[in-house]
C-alpha cells in the first residue's frame, strides 16, 4: 500500500487540539481507539488512529500507545532505519532517547534539499515537544542534538 492515503489523512487532522492537557473530544477518541484512557499522552495513540483508520487490519503496526513498542515492532520486522538513511514520505519517525528508548513518534510528511523534513504529529506543539496540545506540522532537522529513527511501514505491509 502507498502511504500517500494514510498521510493524508494524518494532515486532514491538523485542527485537532487539545481543550484541555491530554483532553478534548477527538483527542479523547484517539487515545481510545488505541485502547487508552485519557487523560495520557497520545502521539503514538495519533500513529495508530491515523494508521488503522485507513489500512484497516492491514495496518502492520501493532495497537499501542507507546513509542518503544513501535520502535521494537519496527526493528523486529527489519523495518527499522537510523539516521544515515533518508526516510520517504509518509514513514514514521522517532525521536530517540537512547537506542531502546522512543520518546516521541509522528509522521514524515516531505523531505527538504537540505535534509530537513516536515512532519505532522499528534500530541505535540509548534517547538517539536512531545507532550504538546494538538496535531500540528513542524520541520525536524535530523542534523541536530535530537536522535531519529524512522519507521518504513509500507514494506511492512509488502505481500499482504
Amino acid at each position: 500500500m502507498s502511504a500517500t492515503p494514510v498521510l493524508a489523512a494524518a494532515r486532514m487532522l491538523l485542527p485537532v487540539r487539545e481543550a484541555q492537557p491530554n483532553r478534548g473530544r477527538f483527542v479523547e477518541a484517539i487515545i481510545r481507539r488505541a485502547g487508552g484512557t485519557p487523560p495520557e499522552p497520545w502521539c503514538a495513540s495519533f500513529v495508530y488512529y491515523v494508521g488503522s483508520g485507513i489500512c484497516g487490519a492491514a495496518w502492520p503496526l501493532p495497537k499501542t500507545r507507546s513509542c518503544d513498542v513501535l520502535l521494537e515492532a519496527a526493528r523486529a520486522a527489519g523495518a527499522l532505519y537510523g539516521e544515515e538513511v533518508r526516510p520517504e514520505s509518509g514513514w514514521l519517525f522517532l525521536v530517540l532517547a537512547s537506542d531502546t528508548d522512543a520518546t516521541h513518534v509522528g509522521f514524515v510528511d516531505q523531505m527538504l534539499p537540505d535534509g530537513r523534513f516536515t512532519t505532522v504529529e499528534g500530541n505535540s506543539n509548534d517547538r517539536g515537544h512531545r507532550d504538546g496540545d494538538g496535531v500540528v506540522a513542524n520541520t525536524r532537522d535530523p542534523k541536530g542534538a535530537t536522535r531519529y529513527a524512522y519507521i518504513a511501514w509500507p514494506q511492512m505491509m509488502e505481500g499482504t
